[in-house]
Order: structure tokens, then sequence, then C-alpha cells
């Protein structure tokens, strides 16, 4: 069985969607060998998308750490901009 998440986050504005596309890029982000991960932006939109062909409870877990990242990136960006 094939599993697929695929996330959009669609920010405030282009800027904010590429400083967080590079604060959570995949050179960031430690994956389990077993699931496959694409990330690309296009806007303000940041598509992540990620698969595995094994253990359904590994992508959920990897969806939740990647949206903890976003959060954070966010809140960093959000904080050194106030």
């Amino acid at each position: 069985m094939e599993v697929l998440a695929k996330l959009e986050l669609n920010l405030k504005n282009k800027e904010l969607a590429e400083a967080t596309f590079k604060s959570v890029s995949p050179d960031n982000i430690s994956i389990p060998e077993s699931l496959g991960l694409s990330m690309h932006l296009a806007g303000n939109v940041l598509t992540v998308e990620l698969y595995t062909s094994s253990r359904p409870d590994t992508l959920i877990s990897t969806v939740d750490d990647i949206l903890r990242s976003c959060q954070i990136a966010l809140e960093s960006i959000r904080s050194v901009n106030e």
C-alpha cells in the first residue's frame, strides 16, 4: 500500500513563503529512508509532498515534524519583523 500526503501552505506573501521554504528545505529535515519527499514553491504557496509504501505512522510523524518546523520558522520570521 502506498500512502501520499500533500501539504499546501498558502502564506501571506511570496517573501514569507520563500523564507519559510528556505527554513524547512529538505536539507534541514531528516526523514527516514522509507519516505519520499518533495517541496516546491509557487508564488506564496509552499507545497510539500511525502509518500511511503511502508509504515503510514512514519509518514504521519514526518508530516507533524514538517508542520512544526514551518510553525517555528513562521514565528521566528514574525518576531524578527516586529
